[in-house]
């Protein structure tokens, strides 16, 4: 007779829910945790095994993520509004019975009783869990201390660990032309392709363009944490990935940031889908080339430039940088002289030495160990510099090497100069703060130039 009923929505949990169940298999025994998919035979009639789970049941977890509430079927009718809805019906049960039902929430945001049905509708004020992949563990921990108190006869199993870590995954390499599932949905894989294991092959690191499959053809950026054995590496990695998407949840709006599609969090897994716009970036229309710019291009070039630290504002409050930035990952909006960003960059990772692109790379990204993360937005304001300087005269900066940019275009505005050259400063802290004190430079500049004046 199972004590512990785990309820979860398919395509919304399911992973979470079998590593909840193989958790709590190993505490208190897998006799006592019913989960459809290991507790129904083959062969089996379902309706009458989950009835009879549900009247000897005397706790009942609900698996709650992002899509829970909002999953809908073929008609677009959501499914936690249909009566045959598995999911509503469990609860329902549970609660008729005066089964203990824990809300156990993969996601920040709590239900509210308007955005549930009647028969369903006070699990929104029931005591809840919260479950992160970041903290798994101790939230685990937490929710079977708990379980445990409630029902006192539940009992750890003899020989068996508290709580086991989740098994090696099967895995697959992401390739162009492939098909894959994030949260349900299938997106087609297209170039560029990328699938990295680490040394140890413990966890792989994967990036792909894509387009949806339905409901229609959208283009998509995925990026994928998969863990295949545990390892503190492999999940650091992971939560990175997770902190990306939900730092790009709070920036939802701001003009520029790219727009979240999907985030999956799973002990196993991070996956991270955003829009990709179809839209030229800086690269295509200034380069930079090996010639100078054109002068007469120079206005509307710097108008992008002071536009990009105006996107980058936002990202620099919340004391993230992007720190991988380089003419290519600048994009040019639909609006006239307006520029955003492809992605998000190195954003959530710990600075290391080497990262970022070696033609823009600040000298804090090549020291890495010695870099402090609140550095950030003075990385971001190096790269655009460095970016500037490269459009500028045709040739990347080098910290030892490079002139003044006047040396090689001389028709250009000694401000402008004055502001590259502080920006371009080895010590972080004698450049502009952020990149909101750099556009600010950068618009003087711009007035000046306006108003004929380039002294």
């Amino acid at each position: 007779m199972a004590t512990v009923f785990v309820n979860y929505r398919t395509g919304d949990g399911e992973d979470a829910a079998a590593h909840i169940d193989d958790d709590l298999s190993r505490r208190f025994g897998s006799r006592h945790v019913f989960f459809a998919a290991k507790s129904i035979g083959l062969g089996t009639r379902f309706p009458e095994r989950l009835d009879s789970a549900l009247h000897t049941c005397k706790v009942l977890l609900c698996v709650i993520g992002e899509r829970w509430s909002t999953s809908t079927d073929r008609s677009g009718q959501r499914l936690i509004d249909r009566s045959d809805d598995w999911v509503r019906r469990e609860i329902a049960t549970a609660l008729r019975r005066g089964v203990i039902v824990i809300p156990v929430l993969r996601r920040e945001t709590r239900l509210s009783k308007e955005e549930l049905p009647e028969d369903i509708a006070d699990i929104a004020e029931l005591q809840y869990q919260r479950l992160f992949t970041r903290s798994w563990r101790r939230d685990m921990a937490e929710l079977a201390d708990r379980i445990a108190a409630a029902v006192p006869e539940l009992r750890p199993t003899p020989g068996l660990p508290l709580l086991g870590t989740f098994p090696a995954v099967p895995d697959q390499a992401w390739q162009c032309g492939m098909e894959v599932a994030i949260g349900g949905r299938p997106y087609l894989l297209v170039e560029p392709v990328e699938d990295t294991p680490s040394s140890d092959r413990r966890w792989v690191a994967r990036s792909a363009s894509a387009e949806s499959l339905e409901p229609l053809s959208i283009s998509f950026s995925l990026r994928q944490l998969r863990i295949l054995r545990p390892c503190p590496a492999g999940e650091a990695r992971r939560d990175a990935l997770v902190a990306e998407g939900e730092l790009l949840r709070s920036l939802a709006g701001k003009p520029g940031i790219p727009r979240l599609h999907e985030l999956i969090d799973t002990p196993t897994e991070a996956s991270l889908v955003f829009q990709r716009p179809a839209l030229p970036s800086l690269a295509d229309l200034y380069g930079p080339t090996e010639t100078r710019l054109p002068l007469f291009l120079l206005g509307r070039c710097l108008r992008l430039i002071a536009s990009l630290c105006t996107t980058l504002v936002p990202l620099h409050q919340r004391g993230h940088g992007h720190r991988d930035l380089a003419p290519t990952s600048i994009l040019l909006l639909a609006e006239e002289e307006r520029s955003g960003l492809r992605d998000l960059g190195l954003a959530t990772l710990p600075i290391t030495a080497g990262e970022g692109r070696p033609d823009y790379r600040a000298p804090e990204q090549r020291r890495g160990s010695t870099a402090d993360r609140s550095q950030s937005p003075q990385i971001d304001v190096y790269q655009i510099a460095a970016i500037t300087y490269h459009i500028l005269t045709g040739h990347t900066y080098s910290p030892d090497r490079s002139p003044p940019v006047r040396i090689i275009t001389p028709e250009l505005p000694t401000t402008l100069e004055e502001l590259l050259c502080a920006a371009l400063h080895v010590d972080p802290r004698n450049r502009p703060r952020n990149a909101q004190a750099l556009g600010a430079h950068l618009n003087t500049v711009i007035s000046e130039l306006d108003r004929g004046d380039s002294r």
